[in-house]
């Protein structure tokens, strides 16, 4: 009896549904438990492969005891050691040169100023008074001293407001030294705290190896490709399945982030990984999961073979590949849960956000009209805050609405009518970050903001839902929309702007009016 299985292999974790049809009248939909290492079940399996010292490969935990721990490269980002700061000197004063004290003040007043005793000793007398104008010795010594005491009062005065500049410019420099310093030991702590938690040696993983096969722009910077490590993690997750319900029997709905124009390139890739874990559990391991854990890298590289897609491989093992933002919202459209016009898709994981225009009108399939994937997931936002993601989003659905309103203007649809595609409609939002209130804002024309857990239980017939997984059925509904999507995959409804005016082109092409009779307004009722 075959199985079917909706695989949900996420950038971030991964969560596998499984259809149990035992009860032909009620179909039922149960969520594969993975054992962590502490042996508790959970409904996620983390998107990671660890290296181990021995060569070996481990799947979804890290576990330090085994891995091979390397010094990671210096990334990119990393801050710059801090130079130390130039400090400011001290200004210099000159010294304040000290009056020369008179000699007179130093001599004695003569005994016998007046006695001339010859005649050169009168010469003398009569030069002497010339020079001093007559004045005494005394008279002389007095205004010397007087003359030296006032200038040794402007010293001391001057050496005063010397000494207070000096302490001035030493409390202003040891201001300025001390802000310097601080800073300095501030930018060298952060600097050694970073490169203490980020250069000690790591467990070597691969992550993000689902976001860089089927997203480009995505940088890999490892020496296995990230096809090798999605096949080898697949293997593991195949394994765990193969224990209860083998490979030969099961069908496969496998999710991709896919727009339009990548929508048949990663159908291709996704059927490749499948057929080659066939190929690795089948024919390499012949169903021997402790084999398959106890080779190593070089080893798992030298048997890893990727099987060429082709259609007839694709049909008889059962593989069927769907957009994920198709899957995401097929429960809902199934049980009606969008009227006409079109809704935008924010699928917020763990590490990217998906964001999709689409349409699902009144049960109808889902029509996905244009789609991007941004990296930035619950753990960018965790660490760089909710407006970078928020501004990320808002970017992309004015790009929607902007290629949007282009195309109807280029079709002649009169102005006022393009205003009306996206006015007051949906923005449903999934993912584990659609939890987060503060994620889940209006974006533009789209401001009717749904919750994905809470629509789903008001419009979902839950009794053949697992009562424990209901609370996160948020995170899981990607998993249950590809378990419940029918097995045919050769018509995805993926549309350009072209298609979505497939009718309202007529009405106005080459005319700028409208053409009587039926009334178009946009059409996207006509869906």
């Amino acid at each position: 009896m075959s199985t079917k299985i909706g695989l949900d292999f996420g950038t971030h974790q991964t969560k596998v549904c499984i259809v149990d049809n035992s009860d032909r009248r009620n179909r039922r939909y149960l969520f594969y438990r993975f054992t962590d290492l502490d042996g508790q079940k959970r409904l996620t399996l983390p998107s990671l492969v660890q290296v181990n010292a021995d060569g070996t490969l481990s799947y979804g935990y890290t576990d330090e005891e085994k891995a091979l721990l390397i010094e990671p490269p210096i990334p990119t980002n990393a801050p710059r050691k801090p130079k130390e700061p130039k400090l400011e000197k001290y200004d210099i004063f000159p010294e304040i040169p000290k009056p020369i004290r008179p000699s007179i003040l130093d001599e004695k007043v003569p005994l016998r100023e007046n006695v001339v005793n010859s005649l050169s000793d009168l010469m003398r007398a009569l030069k002497k008074k010339n020079e001093t104008e007559g004045k005494s010795f005394k008279q002389r010594q007095k205004e010397a001293r007087e003359q030296y005491e006032q200038e040794m009062q402007i010293y001391v005065q001057k050496c005063l407001e010397r000494e207070s500049k000096i302490e001035q410019n030493r409390i202003s420099v040891d201001k300025t030294n001390d802000i310097l310093r601080k800073k300095y030991d501030k930018e060298i702590h952060h600097y050694e705290h970073w490169m203490a938690e980020n250069r000690k040696p790591k467990p070597q993983m691969y992550r993000y190896f689902k976001q860089t096969v089927f997203s480009s722009g995505m940088n890999w910077h490892y020496n296995e490709s990230a096809m090798l490590v999605s096949i080898w993690y697949l293997t593991y997750v195949f394994f765990l399945l193969d224990k209860t319900y083998g490979t030969q029997n099961l069908i496969v709905s496998m999710g991709t982030s896919s727009g339009v124009s990548s929508w048949e390139s990663n159908k291709r890739k996704a059927t490749e990984i499948v057929l080659t874990v066939y190929d690795l559990i089948e024919r390499v391991f012949n169903h021997d999961m402790e084999r398959f854990l106890s080779a190593t890298v070089e080893e798992l590289k030298n048997v890893t073979h990727v099987v060429s897609f082709s259609q007839k491989a694709k049909d008889d093992n059962a593989i069927y590949v769907f957009p994920e933002a198709i899957a995401n919202l097929q429960p809902l459209a199934l049980r009606k849960a969008f009227a006409g016009g079109l809704n935008l898709l924010v699928d917020i994981g763990g590490g990217t956000t998906d964001v999709s225009l689409f349409n699902a009108p009144y049960g109808g399939d889902v029509h996905v009209y244009d789609y991007q994937s941004l990296p930035f997931g619950i753990n960018s936002i965790r660490e760089n805050g909710s407006e970078p993601h928020f501004t990320a989003v808002s970017r992309v659905v004015f790009e929607f609405t902007n290629k949007l309103e282009r195309y109807a203007a280029s079709i002649h649809v009169p102005v006022k009518e393009v205003k009306k595609i996206a006015n007051k409609r949906n923005v449903i939002f999934t993912g584990g970050g659609s939890a987060d209130t503060n994620l889940t804002r209006p974006y533009h024309g789209f401001s009717e903001v749904i919750r994905f857990r809470e629509r789903f239980f008001n419009l979902m017939l839950t009794n053949n839902i697992e009562e424990e997984v209901k609370e996160e059925i948020h995170v899981l509904s990607t998993a249950l929309g590809l378990a419940m999507a029918k097995e045919d995959d050769n018509s995805i409804p993926m549309h350009t702007y072209v298609q979505l005016f497939h009718k309202v082109a007529k009405a106005y092409a080459n005319t700028g009016t409208h053409n009587g009779g039926e009334r178009y307004e946009h059409g996207l009722t006509d869906m």
